[in-house]
């Protein structure tokens, strides 16, 4: 699924959940977020500085894998034009996220960069899986 419409739905979704209204909560796809923004910070792909002014990004960038995950999809990055990502909406800082990830082999491309079609990598898959 395209990186953009992956962070639409995702937006969309996290700003349904009303602490407030127990009904709109997805505790499985929040705790998942939560777990794979853990991963993420342990390996290093996430800084550690400044993490309570930038929270929201690394948890809004594990949510979009977690839902790639959950709906069995791809992610896909069309282009690495940094000014595309902004005019999305988008962090320019999710690109070099992306490219860490792929490094990490946490996801898989065809390429040496977070490019084309990434799939989920094994270390993501067997964590998610366990923690449904």
């Amino acid at each position: 699924m395209n990186i953009v419409e992956l962070y639409n739905s995702v937006g969309n979704k996290l700003k349904e959940m009303d602490i407030n209204n127990p009904t709109t909560l997805d505790i499985n796809f929040n705790d998942q977020s939560d777990t794979v923004t853990g991963m993420l910070t342990s390996i290093g792909i996430f800084p550690t500085a400044r993490a309570m002014l930038n929270g929201h990004l690394h948890k809004l960038f594990s949510a979009i894998i977690v839902m790639a995950y959950k709906s069995n999809e791809t992610i896909d990055i069309p282009t690495r034009k940094l000014s595309n990502f902004h005019d999305q909406g988008m962090s320019t800082q999710f690109l070099k996220w992306f490219d860490h990830c792929v490094k990490e082999n946490l996801l898989i491309s065809h390429y040496d960069n977070a490019y084309g079609r990434l799939s989920i990598g094994d270390l993501i898959n067997r964590t998610l899986t366990s923690s449904q």
